[in-house]
């Protein structure tokens, strides 16, 4: 927010502090106020944490409570701190950070990581739910996980039967965006990371009960934008009004994840 209590883009109060240091000749105390709301409606347990780019001589206060600071470890890079959030109340919750800043580009959004997903109608106010369980075939941000980097198992159980000398047993992923690692049974059996995204199973695929393990990882333009980018996955160049919407403007997020379901097909070459 501003001096009159307005609220304000990232990129606007980097600007905004951008102009008071060049003012002061120095570096300038700014206290900023980030809200994000918890579903009242589900049960909420999980233990989250705020990832943040800590101003000089930082505090950080969760609902007017200050928190603990743990200045050796870090996420990301060597500028993001993790700082636990206790106590989490279901609807509004206001995350506060204060200190001194001698680099407008050292003030970042923070942003919260824990075991959940996000609920939104317009993708631009998302409120956080506790995370229902395993995640069905389709876009990762259709599922509650528009900003999620990382990766996502999916495991299914089959009874394979016998096939002929000469044939083959393929995996079929027509549907994967992003890499995946495939294992059957436990045993590595290959990585998925290019067209036609097929993988050979025929070593490891024997008669009887097998168990399939796809584990897909996805890249960080859904968790560091361009969010506001209209020209879809062909667009290759990005201007600075991709990365800096409007206040209350909706993102647009990459569909990821596994968007269509494998199959296991038995080839042969004849």
């Amino acid at each position: 927010i501003d001096e009159t209590g307005a609220p304000m883009t990232v990129a606007s109060a980097r600007e905004y502090l951008y102009k008071r240091i060049r003012r002061a000749k120095g570096p300038v105390w700014l206290r900023s106020e980030w809200p994000f709301e918890i579903s009242p409606i589900i049960p909420w347990t999980e233990a989250c944490q705020a990832v943040i780019e800590l101003p000089k001589d930082a505090g950080v206060f969760l609902n007017g409570e200050e928190l603990y600071l743990n200045v050796k470890e870090r996420v990301l890079d060597r500028c993001m701190m993790p700082v636990n959030l206790p106590r989490l109340l279901l609807g509004t919750n206001t995350l506060a950070i204060e200190g001194e800043y001698n680099d407008a580009w050292a003030f970042e959004s923070p942003w919260v990581r824990g075991e959940f997903r996000v609920a939104t109608d317009d993708n631009a106010r998302f409120v956080m739910e506790f995370d229902s369980g395993p995640i069905a075939v389709g876009a990762w941000p259709e599922h509650g996980m528009p900003f999620y980097f990382g990766s996502v198992l999916y495991v299914a159980e089959t009874e394979a039967e016998a096939f002929r000398p000469g044939e083959r047993v393929m995996l079929n992923m027509s549907g994967l965006v992003g890499a995946a690692s495939v294992r059957v049974n436990g045993s590595a059996a290959g990585e998925i990371w290019r067209r036609p995204y097929r993988c050979e199973l025929t070593k490891w695929w024997k008669r009887g009960r097998v168990l399939l393990e796809i584990e897909v990882a996805n890249t960080l333009r859904n968790f560091l934008g361009p969010h506001f980018a209209q020209g879809g996955r062909n667009q290759t160049s990005f201007t600075r009004s991709d990365y800096e919407g409007a206040l209350g403007a909706p993102r647009s997020f990459e569909a990821c994840g596994l968007l269509g379901s494998p199959f296991v097909s038995i080839e042969s070459d004849s």
